[in-house]
């Protein structure tokens, strides 16, 4: 009868150990996406920190009094169409 609680024992333990490693397994997977979600996060967030540095940068240059030129028209253009196309792209990737 010994033998036989020592063998039941020793299944409970193995069961055991299986289900605290899948729990593990699932932990880890987890923690893997979410550092991927962080990556992609400081990533997307620096892209639009550089874009939004040179729309701040571009609108600072046109003093009062300046001629707003055909060239600065399209470079504020492209900057804006930037901006919408990166959010667009955001709001459909979520």
């Amino acid at each position: 009868m010994a033998q036989r609680l020592g063998l039941l024992a020793s299944q409970a333990l193995s069961e055991k150990t299986q289900t605290v490693l899948l729990e593990l397994e699932q932990c880890i997977d987890e923690l893997f996406v979410r550092a991927s979600l962080q990556g992609y996060t400081e990533q997307v967030y620096t892209e639009l920190l550089e874009l939004a540095s040179q729309a701040s940068k571009h609108m600072k240059a046109l003093q009062a009094g300046d001629q707003v030129t055909q060239d600065w028209i399209v470079q504020r253009d492209a900057l804006s169409h930037e901006i919408e196309s990166r959010m667009d792209r955001e709001a459909t990737e979520q």
